[in-house]
């Protein structure tokens, strides 16, 4: 696989995590992911009221809790040991059990559970890896250039670093609108792309 289907099938283990914990909302952001220049991560939002995250660091492929530097490293581990350790490590911060991987939404065709591993590192991927993070670095300081008061976020099934900004509203629907951000290769382009998109419900 390459780097973005890589990234985009192990941030299905934060957003699961995330509609497991974070209290759902109209708008489905509670299942959306931060990316964090700082940690070359990507984040999730808040699990607990103490402000719990769960982070996958996009270079070396591992698991981080920001309490108790708790980590957990992908490389050869399967889908059943990422698991544990997730549950486990929820656990031991007082949180209950729950299913962490549902989803209301179609997520890669990555078939975790018929893989012996679920990620194997190789000098091509780990290049790639650094060319993804730095165009993730790259799409959210323009972003940010422009709409520095509108948060930025990555959506896990669309795995595009993106903002929203509502135009026109009518009793509370969305009539207008403009989108943008930093789009993974898809049936538009086989390359990473910038875009910036106007929608209206009327045309």
């Amino acid at each position: 696989m390459t780097a973005s289907e890589t990234l985009h099938s192990l941030v299905q283990y934060l957003s699961g995590v995330a509609i497991a914990y974070i209290p759902q909302r109209e708008d489905d952001s509670h299942t959306n992911l931060e990316w964090s220049i700082e940690h070359t991560s990507f984040v999730t939002g808040e699990l607990d009221k103490k402000g719990l995250v769960l982070g996958l660091d996009a270079l070396d492929l591992r698991l981080w809790f920001n309490r108790e530097e708790l980590e957990f490293d992908f490389i050869g581990s399967q889908h059943g040991e990422v698991l544990r350790w997730i549950n486990q490590s929820l656990h031991s911060f007082g949180l209950e059990e729950k299913d962490i991987f549902s989803f209301h939404y179609d997520y890669p065709s990555h078939h975790w559970d018929e893989m012996k591993m679920v990620v194997e590192m190789t000098e091509d991927l780990h290049e790639e890896l650094e060319l993804h993070a730095h165009l993730r670095n790259t799409s959210l300081l323009a972003i940010q250039e422009v709409w520095s008061d509108i948060r930025s976020c990555v959506w896990p099934h669309h795995f595009d670093t993106g903002i929203l900004e509502v135009i026109q509203t009518e009793k509370g629907e969305l009539l207008k609108s403009i989108s943008a951000g930093m789009g993974i290769p898809d049936e538009l382009c086989d390359l990473p792309y910038i875009y910036v998109n106007g929608w209206s419900k009327n045309s």
